[in-house]
């Protein structure tokens, strides 16, 4: 199970868009206990600006233009997030990466 997070569950502030994310990590580590005998390895990864159709999806309008902002001068291209992505899938059977949290460098939160 590959579980794609965003990093609002990794931010101080506790709103419940965050509390949320963080009991969906909890979800995770629960499911991960579970699948464990039957060899079942479970990643959660967790990106920070991506280069996706995200921006435009957001309605509201001030969020929309931090949101652009954000997205315009600091995401990483889209082949970054599938490299992290086969990099937890192409480890040996005996090797479970739990958690990838990456972001762009010069994203500040």
């Amino acid at each position: 199970m590959r579980d794609l997070k965003q990093l609002r569950g990794r931010q101080a502030a506790l709103d419940s868009l965050i509390v949320d994310a963080i009991a969906q990590r909890c979800r995770a580590e629960a499911l991960r206990q579970e699948v464990k005998p039957y060899n079942i390895r479970t990643t959660v990864i967790s990106p920070g600006a991506v280069d996706t159709e995200l921006p435009g999806s957001v309605t509201e309008p001030d969020v929309a233009e931090n949101a652009n902002a954000l997205y315009e001068s600091v995401a990483v291209p889209a082949d970054s997030f599938a490299d992290m992505v086969l990099f937890a899938m192409s480890q040996p059977e005996d090797v479970d990466v739990n958690e990838i949290l990456f972001r762009p460098t010069r994203q500040e939160r």
